[in-house]
């Protein structure tokens, strides 16, 4: 930790330090899927296998690992989701912004109205993205349950099972994220 504090109040890190700073940050997002899946899988485990003694319910097993396997493939599921949505959004953006340099007088300072249409786009750009989003997260929602109660991976599965329930399901999470936020903010 030394070493990364001295080498960043220099302006530059030292490769070691980067490294240590990398491996550390991979340790944390692995205790962290680790946890998430462990705790997840107690709580289905509760809902949906009751007979199970409730002490045997914090465990690592089989579904916990399906659990962090289907959370690392949703990782990169929607980090592709991400990028393939903010490329459109980002040459549109270059678009407007090279038309706006190009209308400016002398060609060196953009037009107005031009930096006004990057911001536009860039703002609506981001919740389309924001809503993009969500709209996976809620139609892939049911993977972990799923995942969990057939004991086999199951990714794209829940697509089929939340077709014509999105405002439904949007509405429930809503519901639970505003039940929530007391509690997180006590």
């Amino acid at each position: 930790f030394g070493r990364f504090m001295s080498a960043s109040t220099k302006g530059t890190m030292a490769p070691e330090a980067l490294t240590g700073f990398f491996v550390g940050e991979l340790i944390a997002i692995g205790g962290g899927l680790l946890i998430a899946s462990i705790m997840g899988a107690a709580v289905y485990r509760a809902i949906l296998r009751p007979a199970e003694a409730p002490l045997t319910r914090l465990r690592l097993g089989g579904d916990e690992l399906r659990l962090m396997m289907l959370s690392v493939i949703m990782g990169v599921v929607f980090t592709g989701l991400l990028i393939a949505m903010v490329i459109p959004v980002a040459l549109l953006g270059v678009a407007i912004g090279v038309a706006g340099f190009m209308g400016g007088q002398g060609g060196a300072e953009p037009h107005v109205g031009a930096m006004a249409g990057i911001v536009l786009v860039v703002l609506l750009g981001y919740l389309l993205i924001f809503a993009g989003l969500v709209f996976f997260a809620v139609r892939l929602s049911l993977a972990g349950v799923m995942t969990f109660a057939e004991r086999r991976l199951r990714v794209f599965e829940s697509w089929r099972l939340t077709k014509g329930r999105f405002w439904r399901l949007l509405g429930c999470y809503g519901l639970a994220v505003v039940l929530m936020l007391p509690i997180y903010m006590a």
